[in-house]
């Protein structure tokens, strides 16, 4: 392994707090987005974070899930998604 190498993800070495602040955002910003495409793709990566650290938030499952109905409500209803909107304007 070289210096550029990235680090291994190994929850041992992680510092807690960082992780959890780390966490925090990154659900805020996919909570955020308006893009179905990109909430659906990145709804995986999110549980297998919050899997490491399942004290944490223990509702995370839960609140992945309803963000998805949330998604899947705005294909299914023929809404536009804010993404299409934004790049409309453009």
């Amino acid at each position: 392994m070289t210096d550029r190498d990235p680090v291994p993800l190994d929850p041992a070495h992680e510092d807690p707090a960082t992780a959890r602040i780390c966490l925090d955002r990154a659900f805020q910003d996919w909570d955020g987005t308006g893009d179905v495409q990109v909430v659906d793709a990145l709804a995986p990566l999110l549980r297998e974070l919050y899997a490491r650290h399942p004290d944490h938030r223990p509702d995370a499952d839960e609140a992945i899930d309803r963000r998805l109905r949330r998604a899947a409500s705005l294909t299914v209803s023929g809404r536009v998604p804010l993404h299409d909107i934004r790049s409309r304007a453009q």
